[in-house]
């Protein structure tokens, strides 16, 4: 088949529209207004007609823009993502999300780093499921809608953007002193975030554009930041100049995120309630773990092998942990290298409502001496499986709780016991003796077995009731036989294992004990009564002066404590005589149970108070103490010094943690 021949006149015609048609592709290929170079594609689009070309265009194909951080437009185009547009200068690193980064540096330093936001960034994280879906490996993969897939990916990246970004900063050590006589804190590093591609280098000298307008230095060696942006992050952290007297550098930790805070700390209390302390130990408890109280909650948190929970503690009068209060990395690199004191962690679903919570024993204090203590939680423990409901969100770096104040005891004549096989919700300092300091076991199955023994025989008085009856038939419509022989071991183990305090503690609900004895370390017997108990001035003028004749203070509570303890002068905080009055009300009549009266009832019981927040004022089982909350506005330290503070907690509260 032969083409068909042209006419002249439609071969003139023909040259005419291709020639013409040729112009205009040359016209537009090499007009000047189609380029641009680099630095007006960073400047600010407003600036140059060029620019409103190019976000016309960008518009017209489906794109959306966005106002960044100095108020500038920057578009968001189909074709064109962000990390083309705003690439990261050298020496930026860069964070991938939720994940930390360890850095060292040297004072003068700023080291940056940079979290991208756009779909570049995300397709390059997901390049080797991409590859592997599309059977690089020489295998024929699946085949995908390439325009389908970028569209449903933009849209989920789009909305992805619109989360903000949590970054945060952990200094894990810091320069040293070259002398201990320094009054100022420890050079903190400073934070510098920017949102804008313009300022991708953010620090001292480059501060345009940074969130919140400034730099945010680091207090007890923490800091943190979160900022609403699609745009990249970009952050840097300056190490100051060192000042005459601090030598060394820094390590830091350093994260930023879409999902949360990687490091945390808590301003607002310490987690932990003090059960009591003895001359060279402390134990403590924390508040529920969790608001839930299913089986299964409670099992997964009795079956861990290690708690992610631990306590640290520093010699107040030290330099301990100064500058990295807040920081979970700094506490453990101090503690590590400071000190010799052991702290027994564990998970106990004990002292009532049977909700877990972590107990702490620090041991191998010094007498009379106060410590700093701190909680923290390091979830890099396995802990996925758990639930930490109650104690809010944590992010994968662990948190830090406000710190705290406490004091050990100045003698060996208290010593704290838990744990006991009987007594279960028993857990305070008791009356003791040195032959006992090294030996908990002993201590304990004293005081264990004689409170087992007397509940044994009180089951055989209270199996001879009638308790499995008709409702008219029993002793009583209100109580019934269990609730007597709970009622009945609550008042006995507190009654029978009376709580210590030292001699020379101050307050009006202690009961001196065993003033006749002389101290453990060989001084003679106490002849200062007045000064160092409550006002005994009751019935004569010459009460105190017989003070040392009498039972209720010339011995101790019980008489096997003397004979097979063997104390020094203490004191006792009194059981609570609600006890007493309970035991009465929830026991058959038949038992013959009655409480003591006045002046008797003063002697061995103690009376609640309401609104105290002071002092323990009696005892009863599951009383603990809050932990002191002052602190400075610098770094959570009070500079003219620290003081306990109890709170009586009861027990209908405790089951509340």
């Amino acid at each position: 088949m032969s083409l068909r021949r042209l006419s002249r006149l439609q071969s003139r015609l023909l040259a005419f529209v291709l020639v013409n048609a040729l112009l205009v592709i040359a016209y537009w290929l090499f007009t000047p207004t189609n380029f641009a170079d680099a630095a007006e594609l960073h400047s600010s689009p407003g600036d140059s007609l060029v620019g409103l070309e190019f976000l016309r265009r960008g518009e017209e194909e489906g794109g959306e823009g966005n106002a960044d951080e100095d108020g500038g437009y920057v578009g968001d185009f189909k074709y064109f993502d962000r990390s083309l547009t705003g690439r990261a200068v050298e020496g930026v690193e860069g964070l991938e999300d939720g994940k930390v980064r360890e850095v060292e540096t040297l004072a003068g330093r700023v080291t940056h780093f940079v979290l991208e936001r756009g779909t570049t960034a995300k397709r390059r994280r997901n390049l080797g499921v991409e590859e592997e879906r599309r059977g690089v490996n020489g295998s024929e993969g699946e085949e995908v809608d390439e325009e389908e897939e970028d569209e449903e990916e933009e849209g989920l990246e789009r909305r992805q953007n619109r989360n903000q970004v949590f970054v945060s900063v952990s200094s894990c050590r810091q320069p040293d002193a070259t002398t201990r006589l320094r009054f100022e804190d420890p050079p903190q590093l400073s934070l510098y975030v920017s949102a804008s591609d313009r300022n991708q280098q953010p620090g001292p000298g480059n501060e345009e554009g940074l969130v919140g307008g400034k730099a945010i230095p680091l207090v007890g060696g923490y800091a943190n930041l979160s900022i609403s942006t699609t745009n990249n992050v970009y952050i840097g952290v300056s190490a100051p100049n060192l000042t005459e007297g601090w030598q060394g550098g820094w390590q830091f930790e350093v994260a930023a995120s879409t999902k949360g805070f990687y490091h945390s700390y808590n301003q607002n209390e310490t987690f932990l309630f003090l059960i009591d302390t003895d001359s060279d130990s402390a134990l403590f408890v924390s508040k529920n773990l969790t608001s839930n109280n299913d089986s299964a909650t409670i099992d997964a948190w009795r079956d861990l092998t290690d708690s992610p929970f631990t306590m640290f503690a520093f010699n107040d009068t030290e330099w301990g942990a100064r500058g990295l209060e807040r920081s979970v990395c700094g506490l453990k690199s101090v503690f590590n290298t400071s000190n010799n004191y052991t702290v027994d962690n564990r998970i106990t679903t004990k002292f009532g409502g049977g909700s877990p919570k972590a107990l702490f024993h620090v041991q191998n204090l010094t007498a009379d001496t106060s410590y700093r203590g701190y909680l923290v939680v390091d979830t890099d423990m396995t802990t996925s499986n758990l639930d930490f409901s109650a104690t809010a969100p944590l992010g994968a770096g662990g948190r830090v709780w406000q710190q705290f104040i406490f004091t050990t005891k100045k003698d060996d004549s208290c010593q704290v016991i838990f744990d006991l096989p009987f007594c279960t919700n028993t857990a305070y300092a008791v009356p003791s003796s040195r032959k006992f300091k090294s030996d908990d076991a002993a201590l304990i199955s004293i005081y264990d077995a004689k409170a087992a023994a007397y509940y044994t025989n009180f089951t055989k008085s209270l199996s001879q009731i009638a308790c499995e009856t008709t409702g008219s038939a029993q002793y009583s419509l209100a109580r019934n036989c269990t609730d007597c022989a709970s009622d009945y071991k609550d008042w006995l183990c507190t009654a029978l294992i009376p709580r210590c305090e030292d001699w020379s503690a101050k307050g009006d609900a202690l009961q001196m004990r065993n003033v006749n004895s002389p101290f453990l370390d060989g001084s003679p017997p106490p002849s200062d009564f007045v000064s160092s108990t409550f006002a005994l001035n009751r019935s004569s003028p010459d009460f105190n002066a017989t003070i040392g004749e009498r039972a209720a203070f010339a011995k101790s509570r019980h008489a096997f404590i003397d004979e097979e303890i063997q104390p020094g002068p203490h004191k006792e905080i009194l059981p609570c005589e609600d006890l007493c009055f309970a035991l009465v009300r929830s026991c058959p009549a038949q038992l013959q149970f009655a409480c003591p009266i006045e002046p008797a009832r003063s002697l061995a019981y103690g009376r609640r108070q309401d609104n105290t927040d002071t002092e323990i004022v009696c005892n009863f089982p599951g009383a603990i103490r809050s932990l002191n909350l002052r602190r400075s506005a610098a770094v959570g330290r009070v500079r003219g010094g620290w003081w306990m503070v109890g709170v009586v907690v009861g027990v209908g509260v405790w089951l509340g943690l």
